[in-house]
């Protein structure tokens, strides 16, 4: 038996299905994803392991995107057509990781906040 919601906003009906998204009968499949679209967690992954590899040689070609954006790819051996990408994570360098994590040790030295292991921090990026 499907379970599933109904909501009335004026005069649509939005219908959500509980259940496995792969599954689905819809011609177009949501997901969100980071903005490298490599597709290697989570949903995206699963995605990516039932209806193949094409779907991220797809989504590669629409790079770069920003956090906001969707994309549209095929759905390749999926039932559906198409999978829309929606962009939810901006993806982080290196540099840019070791930035946060330089901050957020000075931050937990000097407010004596132990937020992070600063001697962790030292090690992993120096």
């Amino acid at each position: 038996m499907e379970q599933s919601k109904e909501y009335h906003i004026n005069n649509s009906t939005v219908k959500i299905i509980f259940g496995n998204i792969l599954d689905s009968q819809a011609e177009v499949i949501v997901n969100s994803s980071g903005s490298k679209m490599t597709m290697g967690g989570g949903l995206t992954r699963a995605i990516r392991e039932v209806g193949g590899e094409v779907i991220r040689e797809d989504a590669q070609t629409k790079l770069p995107v920003n956090v906001g954006d969707a994309v549209v790819t095929t759905a390749g051996r999926l039932r559906q057509k198409y999978v829309f990408h929606y962009i939810t994570i901006r993806v982080m360098t290196t540099q840019t990781l070791q930035m946060v994590f330089r901050r957020m040790t000075y931050i937990s030295i000097s407010s004596d906040i132990p937020l992070i292991n600063a001697s962790i921090c030292c090690k992993q990026w120096s």
